[in-house]
């Protein structure tokens, strides 16, 4: 598909009010995850090889950050994290977003999930995989394994990124509801959620009419969870205030109110 009927896709969803499909098609060309997926990485050679790889993601990441003109409002939040585990939402804009996400981060440690149709083959596949990646998968025995990962990265002070929005908008401006399952985490192990929301101004139009983009990404306050609410109360509490900062970015700077299409 290209970028025309992309935004015509999105459009149509949008009025749909289906806002957690795939407009982006699925990568088919991707490593089906098994049982023995090895989320921790804890041997000599695999420790070694996530250190050369996670210098290559990082270097990839200056370069993304750079090509999009990346700017961050409210880096000073991610301060306020720095001696816990964290999950780290934001909108899914871009496929390239988890590297954006890299940069954003600096020198924290990092784990980004992703589905399993994104778990690619190839050399860009391993780099990711080796250096950051938690692919999750529908297999009951692999989600498993993913949840106790989960828990283990969060107990050592790792930030955990997810997108709750669950699919793929390309540049869409406006935020999408959000699914529950990642605050699901974030209640379980005490932590907070650091909402992060990507816009977006127009650079230079293109011969199809759309523009390249310069990203914004604007951090906010950690979200805790509250100690008088039950977990599922706290759950649906964290996704309302993540929601909550989502409309509030949108509004403050795209200057108008956040209404979806009839």
């Amino acid at each position: 598909m290209n970028r025309i009927e992309i935004i015509k896709l999105m459009e149509e969803k949008e009025r749909e009010r289906d806002f957690h499909y795939h407009v982006v098609p699925h990568n088919t060309n991707f490593k089906p995850l098994t049982p023995n997926y090895d989320y921790y990485r804890r041997s000599f050679g695999k420790k070694f090889s996530t250190a050369i790889t996670g210098s290559i993601f990082k270097l990839g990441s200056h370069i993304f950050a750079a090509h999009y003109k990346l700017k961050i409002i409210g880096k000073e939040n991610l301060k306020l994290i720095k001696d816990t585990g964290a999950l780290v939402t934001t909108n899914h804009i871009h496929h390239i977003d988890c590297a954006l996400i890299r940069y954003i981060t600096r020198s924290r440690k990092l784990k980004i999930t992703m589905g399993e149709f994104n778990n690619f083959r190839g050399v860009g596949g391993n780099i990711i995989r080796s250096a950051v990646a938690m692919p999750m998968s529908s297999n009951p025995i692999c989600t498993k394994n993913f949840h106790r990962a989960i828990g283990y990265y969060l107990q050592h002070k790792y930030l955990i990124s997810f997108c709750p929005e669950g699919s793929l908008w390309y540049c869409y401006e406006k935020p999408r509801p959000l699914l529950s399952g990642a605050y699901h985490f974030a209640v379980k192990y005490n932590v907070p959620v650091l909402p992060m929301f990507f816009t977006f101004k127009d650079i230079k139009k293109r011969k199809d009419g759309t523009y390249r983009k310069k990203i914004i990404v604007h951090i906010g306050k950690p979200i805790y969870p509250e100690n008088n609410l039950t977990p599922k109360e706290n759950i649906e509490y964290l996704k309302n205030e993540n929601e909550k900062f989502n409309k509030e970015i949108y509004e403050s700077f795209y200057n108008k109110k956040l209404e979806y299409l009839d």
